[in-house]
């Protein structure tokens, strides 16, 4: 069992490094990046199934499966229609929110998703999330500018043959960075983006 999620795992691991060659690199943290004081609710708007009509600046083919959002968790769908289940838990700072997201294990014979495989699991990913009415609108927190921010006080470790970091700061070393971050600085690339319609 553990062996073979072991190998599992390893497949992620290298086809993760050919997908953020082309997605931009994300934010990998082992700790969550909220605390259980700033965490809320899934709000009823955000429930449901959402069409993804727009991914990194790109407009979707038709045909791709839409992503299914219940309270704790999300069915998403990359380009050919694989499925990536992902946890997620969200948050607010400053009247911002923001997801925390997490791949769900998966069977060890199931070829994984691309969001699934943006994880590497057991990791945490951070994204800013933007509803308006049935404009669903999540953006990746960007590591190229928070590799810029030298004095974050952020602990890390590299993982050299990535050529990334992954991040071991704890979850209320987060909450303190992320509150001093302006909502229009530039932490959360734009460019890299998944935009949604909801369906009705």
């Amino acid at each position: 069992m553990h062996s073979k999620r072991f190998v599992t795992l390893k497949i992620a691991t290298l086809l993760l490094a050919g997908l953020l060659s082309l997605q931009g690199c994300v934010v990998q943290s082992v700790k969550p990046f909220y605390t259980d004081s700033v965490a809320i609710e899934a709000p009823a708007a955000l429930l449901g199934s959402w069409k993804l009509v727009r991914e990194g600046g790109k407009e979707v083919k038709s045909g791709q499966s839409p992503w299914k959002i219940d309270a704790h968790e999300v069915n998403a769908s990359d380009e050919k229609n694989v499925q990536s289940q992902l946890v997620y838990q969200l948050f607010t700072i400053n009247g911002q929110m923001y997801v925390d997201s997490q791949p769900k294990e998966i069977p060890s014979d199931h070829r994984p998703g691309d969001l699934w495989m943006w994880h590497i699991t057991p990791m945490h990913l951070l994204s800013r999330v933007e509803l308006e009415g049935d404009h669903l609108k999540i953006i990746p927190f960007d590591s190229d500018w928070l590799k810029k921010q030298v004095n974050s006080g952020l602990q890390s470790v590299t993982d050299q043959k990535l050529d990334m970091k992954v991040y071991t700061a704890s979850s209320e070393q987060w909450q303190a960075f992320l509150q001093k971050v302006p909502k229009n600085e530039k932490a959360f690339n734009i460019d890299a983006a998944f935009e949604f319609i909801r369906l009705k």
